[in-house]
């Protein structure tokens, strides 16, 4: 008897153990559990991490271009943003703001839930506020909402698609 309880124990351990294999989504806290009359075996899923987008979504690639509006300092331009994609901490794509006559390169910071994407903005030329945050909102299937950031300083704008990747 106590032969065929161990040899079933075994066999729900190797059970469990290809089930916690093929899990692939659960989140960082949960925990698993068997019960095995008398025996309750746990499994901790703490070390199976949650799947993250960390590419830039399909509906962002593309060359965008409208104009922006800063409130303090008051001040409105012309903004061409092209992304052809990439993954979280590489360049993604690239900024020119022509009546400002200066632009740089765009990096991806993150990809949110809530169908949004954070760049961090590196001017490389001209005499722009350098090191701003950018986060892009897709407004329509053609149209992004963007809002640049910097300390305390906001400037926003709606972008249309021009062109696709």
């Amino acid at each position: 008897m106590f032969q065929k309880t161990l040899l079933k124990i075994n066999t729900l351990q190797n059970m469990a153990n290809n089930l916690m294999s093929g899990l692939l989504k659960i989140s960082n806290s949960a925990v698993l559990c068997f019960f095995i009359a008398p025996t309750a075996i746990s499994f901790n899923t703490d070390i199976v991490q949650a799947q993250t987008i960390s590419i830039v979504p399909s509906q962002y690639r593309g060359v965008w271009r409208g104009y922006g509006v800063q409130i303090n300092p008051s001040s409105e331009w012309s903004v061409l943003i092209a992304i052809t994609g990439g993954e979280v901490d590489s360049v993604v794509g690239t900024i020119a703001y022509p009546s400002l006559r200066c632009g740089g390169e765009l990096s991806l910071r993150r990809v949110s839930n809530n169908n949004s994407i954070e760049l961090s903005e590196s001017i490389t030329y001209g005499n722009c506020i350098n090191n701003g945050t950018i986060n892009l909102k897709t407004s329509s299937a053609r149209g992004l909402e963007y809002v640049w950031q910097k300390d305390f300083t906001q400037a926003t704008a709606r972008l249309q698609k021009i062109s696709s990747n």
